[in-house]
C-alpha cells in the first residue's frame, strides 16, 4: 500500500498533484488544506479542491484503487461533498462513493457543550500553557475538533473513495487506511506510531509492505535529507520527546531514518503508547487587531530620517488606544539596515485602520521622500489558539457515505 500526504493552500490548485497521482501509483492521497487563521468572506469549504478536481478526476476515475481523504470541508463538509458530487455527475462519475464527515465543527453548539462539560465537572485546559478557555473574554472565532482515525476508517469500511472532513488529526487518514486496508489492530501501537511519524515527513511517499515493512521515499524530483527530516520530527515533539496524535502517542528516541537502499528509508527509533480517549479541540480567539508596513530606503541615513518622520506623523506617544513600534532593522545583511518596520497593535479595529490610512496618505508619502513601502500597509485581526483535550464521547460525529448521484 502506498500513501502520500500533500499540503495545499485552501484556495489554490497545487501544481504538483497531477504528476504525483499520475505516476506514483497511489492507494491513498491525503490532501490537507491550510486555512487562514481568520477566514475571509467566501465559501466555508476549500474552493481549491474544486479547482484541483479538474486535474485529479481523470486518475480518480481510471484508477479504482485510488482513495482521496481531505480536510477540504472546512466548516461545511456536506456543502463541499455536494459541490464535488455536482462536478462528478457532470463528468460521468455519478457512482463514485463520497463521504461527508460532520461533527468536528463545534462552534455552533459551543455554549451547550461547555454547559454540559461544566455540569460533568470537566474543565478544558490548553495542552501547552494550561490556560482555560474561560479565562479569555475575546470573541471565539472557530472551534474544531481534530478527529481521530475512527470516523475515517468507518467511511473507508463503507467503500468510500472520496472522504471529506473539516478537521482531523494529521495522522488520522494514514492510520484509518492501515486499519481498514491492511487489517491492522488498534493495539499495534508501535506500528501505528511509526506510521504517524512518517505522516509528518513532507514530500514523501509512504509504503507499507508485508516483507519490507514501512518505508518512506521522496516524491519524484525530490531528495530526502535525513537531517532535515530529523529536525522536523524533533520540532513536532514535546520536550520529553513525545508526539501526541489522536490515536497513538509516539515516543521519539533516538529517531532515525535508516537507509535500506538508495532513496529508500526505514523509520526507526519510534515506539507507541495508547492514548486516553480524547481528541483535541482547537479554539481560535480574536485578541485584537494589528497593522504594519515595511519601508525600504535607499541608504541607512535615509532610513533613520524616515523613522524619525514616521514617529512624528503617527503621534506615537499621544494615542492611548494603540501601541505603535517603529524599528530600523539591523541584521548582518547590510541591506537590512535600510528597512524600517512600523507596526500598530490595538484591542479595537479603528486605531489600526487610522494607522493604515495615515501611512498611505499623500502627506505621509511626500515626507518619506525616496523611501517606499514593499507592499501597501494593511491591518488584520490578531488571533490566539488553544488546543484542549476533550473526551471523544462529548463529540457527536456523523459519517454519511453515498454515491455522487445521491448527493445532488
Amino acid at each position: 500500500m502506498r500513501l502520500a500526504r500533500v499540503v495545499s493552500t485552501y484556495d489554490q490548485c497545487n501544481p504538483i498533484l497531477s504528476p504525483l497521482v499520475e505516476t506514483a501509483d497511489l492507494d491513498v492521497l491525503q490532501l490537507d488544506y491550510v486555512w487562514p487563521q481568520v477566514c475571509p468572506a467566501g465559501p466555508s469549504y476549500a474552493p481549491g479542491l474544486l479547482r484541483q478536481l479538474r486535474s485529479l478526476h481523470k486518475t480518480l476515475y481510471l484508477d479504482p484503487k485510488l482513495h482521496l481523504l481531505t480536510n477540504a470541508g472546512g466548516s461545511d463538509p456536506r456543502g463541499c461533498v455536494e459541490a464535488v458530487a455536482e462536478y462528478l455527475c457532470e463528468h460521468g462519475d455519478a457512482k463514485l462513493p463520497l463521504t461527508a464527515i460532520r461533527g468536528d465543527n463545534v462552534l455552533p453548539s459551543w455554549e451547550e457543550l461547555t454547559e454540559e462539560l461544566k455540569a460533568a465537572d470537566v474543565e478544558l485546559r490548553d495542552i501547552a500553557t494550561g490556560k482555560s478557555p474561560g479565562e479569555l473574554t475575546q470573541p471565539l472565532l472557530a472551534a474544531q475538533v481534530e478527529l481521530g482515525a475512527g470516523p475515517l476508517s468507518a467511511a473507508l469500511a463503507e467503500g468510500s473513495r472520496f472522504v471529506v472532513a473539516g478537521c482531523y488529526d494529521l495522522s488520522a487518514p494514514a492510520i484509518a487506511t492501515a486499519v481498514i486496508a491492511l487489517d491492522w489492530s488498534w493495539e499495534q501501537v508501535d506500528d501505528l506510531a511509526r506510521l504517524a511519524v512518517a505522516a509528518h515527513l513532507p514530500q514523501t511517499l509512504i509504503d507499507i509492505d508485508p516483507v519490507s515493512g514501512l518505508t518512506v521515499q521522496a516524491t519524484s524530483g525530490e531528495i530526502i535529507d535525513p537531517q532535515e527530516m530529523l529536525s522536523k520530527i524533533l520540532l513536532a515533539a514535546s520536550d520529553d520527546g513525545v508526539i501526541r496524535q489522536a490515536d497513538v502517542s509516539c515516543q521519539i528516541g533516538p529517531f532515525d531514518l535508516q537507509q535500506k537502499s538508495p532513496g529508500l528509508f526505514c523509520v526507526c527509533g519510534v515506539t507507541g503508547h495508547s492514548t486516553a480517549d480524547e481528541w483535541m479541540v482547537r479554539l481560535t480567539y480574536q485578541t485584537g487587531y494589528c497593522a504594519e508596513g515595511l519601508l525600504s530606503c535607499p541608504d541607512t541615513e535615509t532610513g533613520k530620517r524616515a523613522a524619525d518622520r514616521l514617529h512624528q506623523l503617527l503621534d506615537v506617544e499621544n494615542d492611548e488606544r494603540r501601541t505603535v513600534k517603529i524599528d530600523r532593522l539591523s541584521l548582518a545583511d547590510s541591506a537590512a539596515s535600510r528597512l524600517v518596520l512600523v507596526r500598530c497593535q490595538s484591542s479595537e479595529r479603528e486605531p489600526c485602520v487610522e494607522f493604515v490610512n495615515a501611512l498611505t496618505s499623500f502627506p505621509a508619502q511626500s515626507k518619506l521622500h525616496d523611501c517606499r513601502f514593499h507592499c501597501s500597509p494593511s491591518w488584520q485581526p490578531e488571533i490566539t489558539q488553544l488546543r484542549c483535550p476533550l473526551s471523544r464521547d462529548a463529540i457527536a460525529v456523523s459519517v454519511d457515505t453515498r454515491p455522487a448521484k445521491e448527493w445532488r
